[in-house]
């Protein structure tokens, strides 16, 4: 009895962070400055857990939960979905790139700070949507 009380009063016992299944579904468009849709834009999506605001881009976070690189069609529009593992009640830093297919250099970010919705069978996934503007 006297070995468990000390444990007990430190909070070992609930201490340890849940981590739980989140779906998340970016949709967007990647656009040039005037307007006009870019067909085959790289888009390059990364998040991060324990995302909090900050960094060069707009947000940060602990550990790159989620990876993944799309390119646009004709009508300069992508959707992808990602499932990942990220601890429960902590937001998501999401980042997504842009560039030109002949480019080799990142022209525009987003990026989005949001809690996720823990994935049930009846849960929908969280939804992003993002704009990019490339320049020429």
């Amino acid at each position: 009895m006297l070995a468990t009380a000390p444990l007990a009063a430190c909070g070992t016992e609930t201490s340890a962070p849940r981590v739980e299944d989140v779906t998340l579904v970016a949709v967007g468009v990647v656009l040039d400055l005037v307007g006009t849709p870019v067909d085959g834009a790289v888009v390059h999506l990364q998040a991060l857990n324990e995302g909090r605001s900050g960094g060069p881009i707009g947000c940060t976070g602990s550990l790159l939960i989620a990876d993944k690189v799309v390119q646009t069609r004709a009508d300069g529009r992508f959707a992808m979905e990602f499932g990942a593992r990220s601890i429960a009640g902590t937001a998501v830093c999401v980042i997504v790139l842009g560039m030109r297919p002949e480019q080799s250099t990142w022209r525009d970010t987003a990026s989005v700070l949001m809690p996720f919705i823990p994935r049930t069978a009846v849960t929908p996934p969280d939804t992003v949507r993002l704009e990019l503007r490339l320049p020429p």
